[in-house]
């Protein structure tokens, strides 16, 4: 018996690298799979014994999405987990902001944000009338901490942690849950695909039905949980703010709650 035993999973971008490991990992745990851009590894999956088939619509347009979601429809009845992870092709480069281009920019932001969000759309109507669901989005740590020459990441993830909190809440009521992942660099190393298979593949699985809304990281052998926006400290003066008053009060009562520029 797997944990997934019985759930039909589309993952993005299966063909290599995270989505390969966690595509994978999800059929040896009994899923069903729909693998995106990954026929490759559809045919290991089955002569494994596990059931799996291939998608290669272009999932940054409105059309492409929908013959993701109809793919597992039509071969397998249903979609429980969808997990939205980065074409790795066209992950941004390590540049500051003043030299990104026009189209660099475009490109790694229908590459992910754009998918990321018809692919959601796509399938929350089919998880909606399921009354069950799963959405697991692959984001970068550029967008929870930042780091230099990764402005276009950070931007583009961090609006994908919007998308997921926001479908978290409005989801909620049809038992539907949607998460992030972060894989995190360990001292000396990259996150490792292996590293993060496992946690994907538990939040895709009923034990993790109470968890929505959240942001994990992957480090190494660690599970991290991150913190979120939330009001931190608040000023008021009865006669309303001018600019002389923020300049005699604001800094010295705000910084000490200020989120220090740290990257780790």
């Amino acid at each position: 018996m797997g944990m997934l035993d019985g759930k039909v999973t589309a993952v993005m971008n299966a063909g290599r690298g995270m989505g390969r490991e966690i595509a994978l990992l999800m059929a040896e745990e009994g899923a069903r799979v729909v693998a995106h851009d990954a026929e490759g590894l559809v045919q290991e999956i089955r002569e494994c014994g596990g059931e799996a088939v291939t998608c290669s619509a272009v999932l940054t347009t409105w059309k492409g999405s929908q013959e993701l979601v109809q793919a597992a429809m039509d071969h397998f009845g249903r979609l429980d987990i969808l997990v939205n992870h980065m074409n790795p092709r066209e992950a941004p480069q390590n540049r500051m902001i003043s030299e990104i281009s026009r189209e660099e920019w475009e490109r790694a932001a229908q590459a992910h944000l754009k998918a990321s969000f018809l692919c959601s759309r796509a399938a929350l109507a089919c998880m909606r009338s399921q009354k069950q669901g799963r959405l697991i989005h692959l984001t970068s740590s550029e967008a929870v901490v930042g780091a230099v020459g990764h402005t276009q990441d950070g931007a583009i993830q961090m609006a994908v942690l919007g998308l997921s909190r926001n479908a978290a809440i409005e989801m909620e009521r049809y038992c539907v849950t949607s998460n992030c992942i972060v894989p995190c660099n360990s001292p000396g190393s990259v996150p490792e695909p292996a590293d993060v298979a496992p946690l994907t593949v538990f939040l895709g699985s009923d034990g993790a039905k109470g968890l929505s809304g959240q942001i994990f990281g992957v480090r190494g052998k660690e599970i991290l949980l991150f913190s979120q926006s939330r009001i931190q400290r608040s000023i008021h003066h009865s006669q309303g703010w001018t600019v002389e008053r923020l300049s005699t009060t604001f800094e010295s009562t705000m910084l000490p709650y200020f989120t220090p520029l740290e990257t780790s």
